[in-house]
């Protein structure tokens, strides 16, 4: 029974090593978000992986009434400096959420670094979505 015991102990130890390694917060510099009117949410935030400001996405198909959706969101500063990132059409069932990170490739399509010369304090983001 202790062994058992122990042993149990031990997986439920290492599952939630790996899980918070999973989930290592990132400086966040800055956030928001979008919902098109079919009721597919994007969430970006601006955070530091690996030493880069790089644009983090995740999307959330809510309602499911579309199913083959892409995005372009263009970032622009007071000074007219901008970058518009380009997420080609992709599949996303109702209720399913895709995330980029900075610690794995899983869903690195949402993932983009983002111009140096765009100042965050500024920033502003606009969304034009696509879908099939």
């Amino acid at each position: 029974m202790i062994r058992t015991s122990t042993l149990f102990i031990l997986v439920f130890l290492i599952f939630q090593s790996v899980s918070f390694a999973q989930s290592i917060p990132n400086t966040v510099l800055k956030d928001g978000a979008f919902e098109a009117e079919f009721h597919f949410d994007v969430y970006y935030s601006i955070s530091l992986c690996n030493g880069e400001r790089t644009v983090l996405i995740t999307s959330f198909n809510e309602s499911g009434t579309k199913t083959q959706v892409g995005f372009d969101i263009e970032f622009a500063d007071a000074d007219g400096s901008k970058q518009t990132l380009q997420v080609p059409i992709f599949s996303s069932k109702r209720a399913e959420m895709l995330r980029s990170s900075c610690a794995n490739d899983t869903n690195s399509f949402l993932r983009f670094k983002l111009n140096e010369n765009i100042d965050l304090k500024t920033l502003q983001g606009k969304i034009k979505f696509y879908s099939k």
